[in-house]
């Protein structure tokens, strides 16, 4: 498996999370708008790894990618 393979397989399988306040779900790609609407913002993403998205395309691109596994 190359390395592609093996990040995407990090995302497969995770849990869904939730207490009385919050819902973590599994990525899917109906959620590519509200995936965008942070990943698209300068003062969010100046803290993560990854750089600020232009398109919704990119988060299509991700949450498809994640899903592969």
């Amino acid at each position: 498996m190359g390395q592609r393979g093996e990040t995407a397989r990090i995302f497969t399988g995770l849990p869904e999370l939730e207490t009385e306040r919050l819902l973590l779900r599994k990525m899917r790609l109906g959620g590519a708008e509200a995936m965008f609407a942070y990943a698209s913002d300068p003062e969010v993403t100046r803290y993560v790894l990854w750089e600020t998205y232009g398109s919704i395309e990119e988060s299509e691109n991700f949450l498809r990618f994640a899903s592969e596994g």
